[in-house]
């Protein structure tokens, strides 16, 4: 539409991302900014490519992992969302990637490593946090989606899910993630 009016009219027209676009470039950003979200993806991004070779693939029961775009969080979310409920499956098959004689050693040295990240405190914890944000968040993405949605009923859903996290900062919400983060640590240990 932008190029078509440039062209009609003869005459720069300033593009922009229209608001469920604009909110997932802010939550990428913000993700991205924190050092222990970035490296949480960054160990996504690793089992994603690590899970895709064929050898490994084979070995591997789970759900399969969705690729991270970024531009959209909602892979993101997809993805946050595989590694919680495919947890023990990711690291049965880190052991098998680390025992099995047809893994390169490059395969093996990041099945070590992941296997170690995933069974941390930091990862389990930033991974509950990461995808109870995002589930948050989800609904506002539907609904900005819709045909019939306008700029006045999106930014009352959206300021409605900055109360809601800026909620969880002030009541027990992180409080009770971060017991079932180790509850969930205790039981994969």
């Amino acid at each position: 539409v932008q190029r078509r009016l440039q062209g009609i009219i003869n005459e720069e027209v300033p593009y922009v991302h229209c608001f469920n676009h604009q909110l997932h470039l802010v939550v990428i950003n913000v993700l991205n900014r924190n050092d222990v979200f970035r490296r949480l993806f960054d160990i996504y991004g690793g089992l994603y490519n690590l899970t895709r070779h064929s050898l490994i693939a084979q070995h591997y029961d789970g759900e399969k992992l969705k690729r991270l775009l970024d531009q959209r969080w909602t892979g993101h979310l997809a993805t946050v969302s595989v590694v919680r409920k495919c947890n023990h499956e990711l690291l049965d098959l880190l052991v098998v990637v680390q025992t099995y004689s047809g893994s390169s050693g490059d395969d093996v040295a990041d099945a070590i490593g992941y296997a170690k990240q995933m069974k941390s405190l930091q990862f389990i914890s930033s991974l509950t946090i990461v995808e109870k944000i995002l589930l948050t968040l989800n609904p506002l993405n539907s609904m900005l989606q819709s045909k019939i949605m306008d700029l006045g009923t999106a930014l009352i859903l959206l300021n409605e899910c900055i109360k809601r996290i800026q909620n969880m900062r002030e009541d027990c919400s992180f409080d009770l993630l971060l017991c079932e983060s180790t509850s969930t640590l205790k039981v994969s240990a």
